[in-house]
């Protein structure tokens, strides 16, 4: 079927084409079967082009600017030979065959894809060139190629993550049990829990971690599990493996508070068994945040407190992470604790704050004291929250004149300068008021003069410190 563009051409020519079709509707016709059509004679040259909607003529620049231009000048370098292959199968009178060309757009932009296929019109060497517009089609691959290089690259993220906990897991000198469903079933084991159950029937696949306990500590170690999946704090309790008569101190962390969370099974060393928990279950329970954190400044080990404190699910969620992520003010503190400790060792009832992951601020004194030198040290920090009581303080220091010279100096490097020069500077004020009260028979307005003041300015200064006694209006 061979088909044509009338415009140039005579409507007998048209007629002869398409039987009774008129010339208008025979280009509505081609336009309709493609995005663009051209009409080049035996040397390339265009005599005529088409194209079904104006977008697609203005991205390319086509039109009368067109008519007359080698088609071979249009396209990209690379496809030349392609417009000369298509000339000759045009020629031929053959099969069309469809080839991939790019334009140049017209403004700064990717190339414009058109597939082409020719056919030709009659023996005076006018051929007619099909093209459909691929920009849709090469959007999709594109999209598809970065889809697929997002991918690649979250799975290499993915499989480097499960290289590292691996390699952790492995490491990890206490016993852990990996569970996972309902019932609680074991999908994992490290190495060290070796010594404690016998994890070879988990060759043949998950198994229920009630096969691993002893009989009597199925229904306290599941109650424990729910426990720890619907609160998501670490729940403990003591529990005798199978085969073992001797009770074990086990620790239970879930992932997330879900029925099904991924939960944590830890027991304690093998040769560090113990039926009462320890120093371990002491520094847990207390009222206190206590935290280890090491000479780098992140946090070896917190207790259920500091957890608390800094909103955190349960205390192993901070491990790993810097202690300033959470304690501290304007990011000065940490670096005052640290200067302290490495001077004097020990540092007690520092003023701080300690900011959780909700947001909510609390204030909180500190002590804190140094273990060790070099690469071994670590920090203790004891932290406890003290809401309304810096207040209450600061408001009885105003009261009595704020904190002497000798107080103020003890001060240095464990409070913020501003407010050892806002407390220095009150304790200044006041002395000030009441030297001139006494020099002036407590005439106030008498000491408003001396001192610079408005007699309204001093008496706010007065009720501030808690000087003023009887009727503010009385100068006598």
């Amino acid at each position: 079927m061979q088909l044509g563009i009338v415009g140039m051409f005579e409507l007998a020519a048209a007629k002869k084409l398409f039987g009774t079709l008129s010339g208008d509707a025979a280009m509505r016709l081609v336009v309709a079967a493609c995005d663009i059509a051209l009409v080049v004679d035996r040397d390339g040259t265009i005599r005529d082009v088409a194209a079904a909607n104006a977008d697609l003529m203005a991205v390319l620049g086509a039109g009368a600017k067109w008519i007359g231009k080698k088609w071979s000048d249009l396209v990209v370098a690379d496809g030349r030979p392609k417009v000369a292959a298509l000339l000759r199968e045009a020629a031929a009178a053959g099969p069309p065959k469809w080839r991939h060309l790019n334009y140049p757009a017209r403004k700064r932009g990717p190339d414009i894809p058109i597939h082409h296929a020719g056919a030709a019109l009659a023996a005076d060497g006018l051929a007619i060139v099909f093209g459909r517009d691929l920009r849709a089609m090469a959007g999709l691959q594109q999209r598809l190629t970065d889809a697929q290089f997002a991918f690649e690259n979250e799975m290499e993220r993915v499989r480097t993550a499960e290289r590292r906990y691996r390699a952790l897991f492995q490491s990890l000198p206490e016993p852990v049990l990996i569970l996972e469903g309902r019932p609680a079933r074991v999908a994992d084991a490290n190495p060290a829990a070796q010594t404690v159950y016998d994890i070879s029937a988990l060759r043949a696949g998950p198994k229920p971690v009630a096969e691993f306990m002893a009989p009597n500590a199925r229904k306290a170690l599941e109650a424990a599990i729910s426990a720890a999946r619907s609160t998501g704090r670490e729940e403990t309790l003591e529990a005798a493996p199978a085969g073992r008569k001797t009770p074990l101190h086990l620790a239970v962390l879930a992932a997330g508070q879900a029925p099904d969370a991924t939960v944590f099974l830890r027991a304690a060393r093998a040769g560090h068994e113990t039926a009462g928990g320890g120093a371990d279950d002491l520094a847990d329970a207390a009222p206190d945040g206590l935290v280890a954190v090491g000479p780098d400044g992140r946090i070896r080990r917190a207790n259920r407190a500091f957890a608390e404190l800094a909103q955190l699910a349960a205390p192993e969620q901070a491990v790993g992470e810097p202690i300033d992520r959470w304690l501290g003010r304007d990011g000065i503190d940490l670096d005052v604790l640290i200067a302290n400790l490495r001077q004097r060792g020990a540092v007690r009832h520092y003023p701080s704050q300690i900011r959780g992951e909700r947001g909510l601020s609390r204030d909180v004194e500190v002590n804190a004291a140094a273990r060790g030198t070099g690469a071994g040290a670590v920090h203790l920090f004891a932290l406890r929250a003290i809401e309304g009581r810096i207040a209450t303080a600061q408001n009885d220091r105003g009261r009595e004149g704020g904190r002497t010279p000798e107080q103020l100096a003890e001060l240095i490097g464990r409070v913020p300068l501003k407010e050892l020069v806002r407390e220095s500077t009150d304790a200044i004020e006041r002395m000030c008021i009441e030297a001139a009260l006494e020099l002036t028979g407590d005439n106030r307005a008498s000491a408003a003069e001396m001192l610079g003041l408005s007699r309204q300015s001093l008496y706010v200064k007065l009720h501030r410190y808690g000087l003023a006694t009887g009727d503010e209006g009385d100068d006598g």
